[in-house]
């Protein structure tokens, strides 16, 4: 509880809550707390109910939801649900809120959830989720019915729910009791429940009994209503499309602010379905409950929607227009006789649908009359339609209780609706006004978190809320601004569209290539209403179509598209939705210049990529995009792909680019063929790339066996697939070496896929890795003398670790990188980590030749496309050669020995190996303090920093190719260190000491040397100093 907030402290902050929620405004509650006697502002009113008293926790309500719905794929329902029926300013903003999200995607609702519960224009709302998974997200469809959180939406119920609350009736007692005992009975059968949350201020609870695999709707809608029946709890959440509260979110509704907190979390307690249900059948016989089911109770597959919370239409319209509009309903009212008790019970949901007045039932079934005891009788029908639920019955269930062919050739029949549906709209026609007749529907208008809107279906039942608060009904959107998610049937025949053999994947993804798809593809997402002549739009058809005719893939946060060569995303983040974009705006250009808007193209592009990131056959997760692109032994060139995957293969070939090939990266030069035939079929500008080429390489690289190594390097960074050498090239020289020439010329031959990362920039950057996740090579043509403090990202980068990347205001990302590293320096950085493990990965390129100016032109003609091209060849030939003789890139004896020095200058210790100041060898051993004094003193020589003992023991270990061991033996009653394996060498013996001596005699200070094996000796007493010398220790003295 916050110190400096006064309100939270205080003993009317629960009153004060209660009004606010109440819709009290903040200067009245300041005006309150005068007359309570709190000195409290609005302001301070206000940072209290905006920062302390919503508390949700996002964080407990995704570990909740990925609980619940593990081991199950779909969309989850997240329903913000007003608190008061009349609050019709906060039923809009809940109605703006509601979302649909992927199993996949629960990170996305951590900012969802966070901006939710610290919204205090949502406070005054419930959170809840679908207990149930959906098949599709919940959405609007043309005719205004909310798709997407009805009951045949369902594909998989995860377990059984029951909500056991006191509700303020005479008979909580005992329904609380009947409650715990059926819990004590099932825990003696070994139900537990895996969950039990604790849903408001009272006694409430909301229990879950999780299965081990989801279950079809139908079965899981049977097992909770016999819960619920056995628990003698609520009897309504025996519904598959039924939301419960979500843990971690704020229950306001009582007019104080409660948390819905986890109570008991058994995340182990998993049930199998057929035992809990016969556990439940057991309990429910032993304490004489009744599970047959009694109340008319709509099939899961019904898909009627409820609409008793809609305006009704004047009985008088009704028994005009319905038997006008449908054919069956005219037979009905003409025959009665013809109508089964089935139907019969239909045509009372569907009549109080539209109206809850029962007297157009009666009228409509007067005429019954079958014989004796089979006449109409007033008090059974009234009983009949009171028992009935107002349900816009579709045409689908009356054809399937009663067959006729007049439905079969319907135009109504056809888009799956309700007559009442059609009834309704001809209503609104006739009063002038869009859409349908009193249904409840949302305005356009700023989302609270700035998401695309993605709503539900609204039902929550007669005493499970309502679809939106009264007044709310007059915002109506226009009928053209209507956006279609879901197709209706078709009302034409597709055959009779023009064929298209086109294989759209390997078309460009341009906006000339839109133009030509959305011509020929037009009836694939566009159909015509026959009744008015108008065509319309199918979004989510269309970007479906985009998906599956470009092949369009999704991996490193990007969408990718295939170009007409290799699949490509732009390099500036967010532009890949910018192209896609594009296109969508320039197909719809062409279908219908209307149809043209930004918000449609976005709407279209949001459900295009979403879809991508979904299908497990258009995506690759991050970690696993090494193991997918890049893979086949291809070299892209402008030209097509060279293929590298037989090493004695003497022929060139380049074949032809397809999107059959995962590449995401390619050359600027082309690949000429005739390299490897005779230079007489060659052109004269391959002639002279040729002998500029080579001139530059042996006046460069002058050391044949270093020439040679660079250009296996050269060809291996052109090998994306091959990741095996685990190294990284470093080009070094003072200058006017011909360095930032070849940099160069590779910096053009790769064009964007080069990238420049420094090692210091990726090692200090978090988010410098993320830009070569796309990049073929790191090229840096001149490398920062700075230190490199941290070798360890740079190891893994090149050791094909996996590296974690973040791009900015996105989440972090594993890949194993494909990127070649080389860079150029003048002088080398220095580097903490002298170990092998490092150095052995550096191939280190002397280029100690300095050569004259050249003329004008020169570095254009080492730039050309045949020069670059003929480098490549000699990169690839000299790659093939070292894959045949199957051994890795050469390092001269100048790079080895380049890089002997680099590492002594990095490393004390090898350094004092490598001059003789330490010498190793199994039989050898010195004192511990003799080799430090030794060390410490060639450090002060050469001005470097000593290591210390622990440090100068680890390096030893690493560089000896022996056992150094470490002991304590026993010198004149005391311990002395002792190290075996190593002793000082002859130049370590040579080393000198710097004494300052007291003459007593002169009564003078004098400096005296000794030999640091004597100093080490006087300290010590000891008389053997050849002992030391030798590396062997005065046996004499140990014990």
């Amino acid at each position: 509880m916050p110190r400096d907030c006064k309100l939270c402290n205080s003993p009317i902050r629960e009153e004060i809550e209660a009004r606010w929620l109440n819709g009290i405004s903040y200067r009245d509650l300041e005006a309150v707390c005068k007359e309570m006697g709190e000195d409290l502002s609005h302001t301070a009113i206000w940072r209290h109910m905006s920062e302390h008293a919503f508390c949700g926790s996002p964080e407990e309500s995704i570990d909740f939801l990925r609980w619940w719905f593990e081991g199950g794929a779909g969309y989850v329902e997240i329903r913000p649900i007003p608190n008061r029926k009349d609050d019709r300013e906060t039923a809009i903003k809940a109605v703006k809120a509601r979302r649909s999200f992927t199993t996949k995607d629960f990170e996305a609702l951590r900012d969802y959830f966070a901006r939710g519960y610290q919204s205090p224009d949502m406070a005054r709302c419930g959170w809840y989720f679908g207990t149930c998974l959906r098949d599709k997200p919940v959405q609007r469809t043309q005719e205004g019915r909310w798709i997407g959180g009805s009951a045949e939406d369902v594909v998989a119920c995860p377990g059984a729910w029951a909500d056991v609350d006191d509700h303020g009736r005479e008979d909580d007692e005992e329904r609380m009791a009947q409650a715990e005992r059926v819990l004590v009975m099932l825990a003696e059968k070994g139900f537990v429940p895996s969950a039990v949350v604790r849903s408001g201020g009272g006694r409430g609870r909301h229990l879950y009994f999780k299965f081990m695999r989801p279950v079809d709707p139908e079965t899981g809608r049977r097992i909770v209503w016999k819960l619920a029946k056995v628990l003698s709890s609520d009897l309504n959440v025996a519904d598959v499309a039924r939301v419960m509260r979500i843990p971690g979110s704020m229950h306001t509704r009582a007019g104080r602010i409660v948390k819905v907190t986890v109570e008991e979390l058994r995340k182990d307690a998993l049930y199998r379905p057929d035992e809990l249900e016969t556990a439940i059948d057991e309990i429910a016989e032993a304490l004489g409950v009744d599970l047959t089911r009694t109340e008319s109770v709509p099939s899961v597959s019904d898909g009627a929607e409820f609409t008793g919370d809609w305006k009704p239409v004047p009985a008088e319209f009704v028994e005009e227009q319905l038997p006008t509009i449908c054919a069956r309903f005219k037979a009905y009212v003409q025959d009665p006789n013809i109508v089964s008790e089935p139907i019969w019970h239909k045509m009372a949901c569907l009549l109080k649908s539209m109206n809850p007045d029962s007297s157009l039932f009666h009228k409509w079934s007067e005429g019954y009359d079958m014989g004796p005891d089979k006449r109409y009788n007033w008090s059974e029908t009234e009983r009949k339609f009171r028992s009935s639920r107002p349900l816009a019955v579709r045409c689908s269930t009356f054809q399937e209780l009663d067959p006729m062919s007049v439905c079969a050739a319907c135009r109504h029949f056809q888009r799956g609706s309700s007559p009442a549906t059609f009834v309704r709209r001809a209503y609104a026609a006739q009063l002038g006004l869009p859409g349908l007749y009193g249904a409840p529907v949302e305005a356009d208008g700023p989302k609270m978190d700035g998401l695309p809107t993605q709503t539900t279906e609204e039902a929550l039942h007669a005493n499970g809320g309502t679809r939106v608060a009264a007044g709310a009904e007059d915002w109506v959107e226009a009928p053209e601004d209507v956006i279609v998610h879901e197709p209706v049937a078709w009302t034409e025949d597709l055959s009779e569209a023009p064929e298209d053999n086109t294989n759209w994947s390997e078309q460009p993804f341009t906006n000339r290539t839109a133009r030509e798809w959305a011509r020929a593809k037009k009836w694939h997402f566009v159909y015509i209403d026959e009744e008015k002549g108008k065509e319309h739009l199918l979004l989510r058809r269309m970007a479906t179509t985009i998906k599956k005719d470009f092949n369009l893939q999704y991996f490193f946060q990007s969408c990718y598209y295939y170009d007409g060569t290799i699949y490509t995303t732009p390099t500036d983040d967010g532009e890949d939705e910018a192209v896609i974009r594009d296109f969508i705006l320039e197909a719809l250009e062409t279908l219908k210049p209307t149809w043209a808007t930004w918000s449609r193209a976005e709407e279209i592009k949001r459900m295009l990529i979403n879809n991508v990131q979904r299908d497990k056959d258009h995506s690759v997760e991050s970690i696993r995009v090494h193991e997918v692109w890049n893979t086949e032994p291809l070299v892209p060139f402008a030209n097509g792909l060279l293929d590298m995957s037989d090493p004695f293969d003497h022929d060139w070939r380049v074949y032809d680019f397809s999107p059959k090939h995962r590449i995401n990266w390619k050359l600027t030069i082309p690949f000429f063929e005739n390299w490897h035939r005779t230079p007489k079929s060659w052109t004269l500008a391959m002639k002279d790339a040729e002998v500029d080429v080579l001139d530059f390489f042996r006046t460069t690289f002058p050391d044949d066996e270093t020439r040679r190594s660079i250009l296996e390097f050269l060809g291996y960074c052109l090998c994306r697939w091959d990741q095996s050498e685990e190294c990284y090239a470093i080009l070094y020289g003072p200058g006017q070496n011909g360095k930032s020439t070849l940099l160069g010329m590779l910096a053009k031959a790769f064009g964007v896929y080069a990238v420049t990362e420094s090692v210091q920039s990726l090692e200090r950057n978090r988010f410098a890795s993320a830009c070569l996740t796309r990049a073929a090579i790191d090229i840096v043509p001149d490398m920062a003398g700075t230190g490199i403090e941290d070798t360890s990202f740079l190891k893994g980068w090149i050791g094909n670790d996996v590296v974690r990347a973040e791009r900015k205001f996105k989440a972090s990302f594993e890949f194993k990188p494909q990127t070649k590293l080389i860079y150029g320096a003048n002088e080398l950085p220095p580097t903490k980590d002298p170990t092998h493990g490092y150095f052995r990965r550096i191939l280190l390129y002397p280029m100690m030749e300095r050569f004259k100016r050249q003329g004008p032109g020169w570095v254009e003609r080492l730039r050309t496309p045949e020069a670059l091209s003929y480098m490549c060849y000699l990169g690839l030939l000299h790659y093939r050669q070292m894959r045949r003789e199957g051994r890795n890139i050469t390092e001269s004896k100048e790079m080895l020995r380049e890089k002997d020095f680099y590492w002594r200058a990095n490393d004390l210790v090898k350094a004092a190996i490598d001059e003789g100041i330490i010498e190793l060898g199994k039989d050898y051993s010195v004192p511990r303090d003799l080799l430090q004094k030794a060390m410490e003193i060639y450090a002060k020589e050469t001005g470097r920093k000593y290591p210390g003992a622990a440090k100068l023991l680890e390096r030893l270990r690493n560089y000896a190719p022996h056992k150094i061991d470490y002991s304590r033996p026993r010198w004149k009653g005391g311990r002395i260190h002792v190290w075996t394996g190593v002793r000082l060498g002859e130049a370590g013996r040579s080393l000198l000491v710097s004494r300052e001596v007291v003459n007593l005699d002169r009564r003078t200070l004098e400096y005296i040397t000794l030999p640091v094996t004597e100093a080490y000796a006087r300290e010590r007493n000891l008389e053997d100093v050849e002992s030391l010398e030798n590396g062997e220790l005065p046996k004499g003295d140990l014990q």
